[in-house]
């Protein structure tokens, strides 16, 4: 790559080794305190080399003992609305009459 040209690609997080998400809007990273903060750090640093500035926002769900929030939380949803999906069934047949 031109040295002229930004790393477009940014920090690269899974090599950071934290569970991570990226979607349209966020990317979720979950882990210590420390190791995310370095993490946050490291891609504010990227914007820097490249930018006269660099905003962000954070928002933090700290959670002392819970590991694998990020997919367990979803899991946890999908498993209530296939309960309430499954019971709604039920009383769906009741009131017809089978």
């Amino acid at each position: 790559m031109d040295s002229t040209q930004p790393d477009t690609q940014g920090p690269r997080y899974p090599a950071s080794g934290l569970p991570n998400e990226t979607n349209a809007l966020f990317t979720t990273i979950e882990g210590e305190w420390d190791e995310v903060m370095a993490v946050i750090k490291q891609a504010i640093d990227a914007v820097m080399a490249v930018a006269p500035r660099c905003s962000i926002v954070l928002k933090g769900d700290v959670r002392p003992g819970v590991m694998d929030a990020m997919t367990g939380k979803v899991a946890s949803v999908e498993r209530y609305l296939a309960d309430e999906a499954a019971l709604g069934s039920s009383a769906d047949r009741r009131q017809a009459g089978d």
